[in-house]
């Protein structure tokens, strides 16, 4: 009983503490280079006298179903297929390393989150999108800070320069492990295919294998085949990172849906 109640206080906050937050939406540029990262960052500020608490973007894990933000690109451009309709399969979309990222913010103190939106959109495309922005509560979990924008990008018909991303594949040896995650998250949701040698060592890293099935599906190389057949038999069946890897080799369409 007492764990119980101490449960409940620490998840209910007052609301004239839950009022000190504010935030918002920022787009960092309204033009990108195709196969560029597109981060959308939210800007939350305590603006009362007290710390109070901010669950923010958790960058360890592949599911958005871990995060307060959602993401939603679309566009004029026409489909070659219809999109299948992909529905939750019950909580088995919460990675090994779900879970939200409590931060404390003193007075006047901001934080940034950096929410990437080809992570689970389809912009590898050239195209102008919309973008629709949102932050709710994390299921269980909540700083009633709620937001919601809408944005136009284009992305241009000019390949990234892959020495942009050199950053991203050096970040993988940093040591940090929060910009190693960070660095392996982005890579694997775009997954370049001149950085193909890295994508296929995360197969060999345990600590990358959560990143593993989206870079190997995304860099899409009979390669790249042979390591997350590779991938499915290391792992073990009964996680996260296994059933992902068999949901690719079957070419199951909804593989890729976030909740999923």
């Amino acid at each position: 009983m007492p764990a119980r109640l101490l449960l409940v206080i620490c998840l209910c906050w007052p609301s004239g503490v839950r009022a000190q937050i504010s935030g918002q939406f920022h787009l960092e540029k309204s033009q990108y280079s195709l196969g560029e990262p597109i981060f959308i960052d939210f800007e939350a500020v305590n603006n009362g006298s007290a710390p109070v608490n901010f669950i923010a973007e958790n960058m360890a894990t592949m599911n958005w179903g871990c995060s307060p933000y959602s993401l939603q690109a679309s566009s004029k451009r026409p489909s070659d297929a219809p999109k299948p309709s992909c529905k939750s399969t019950g909580g088995g979309g919460i990675s090994f390393m779900c879970g939200p990222m409590n931060v404390t913010l003193q007075p006047g103190e901001k934080h940034v989150d950096r929410i990437l939106l080809n992570l689970f959109n389809d912009v590898d495309v050239p195209g102008t999108y919309s973008v629709h922005a949102t932050r709710s509560a994390f299921p269980g979990w909540s700083d009633g800070l709620k937001a919601d924008s809408i944005f136009t990008i284009t992305v241009t018909q000019t390949p990234v320069d892959v020495k942009e991303l050199l950053p991203l594949v050096n970040q993988l040896r940093s040591g940090d492990g929060k910009r190693i995650s960070e660095a392996a998250r982005t890579l694997a949701a775009l997954a370049p295919k001149s950085y193909e040698d890295t994508l296929l060592s995360f197969v060999d890293d345990p600590y990358l294998w959560e990143y593993a099935p989206m870079a190997l599906h995304r860099l899409n190389t009979a390669r790249s085949l042979a390591a997350m057949r590779k991938l499915a038999a290391i792992t073990d069946p009964n996680t996260w990172v296994h059933r992902k890897a068999l949901e690719y080799l079957a070419n199951d369409p909804c593989a890729d849906d976030p909740l999923k």
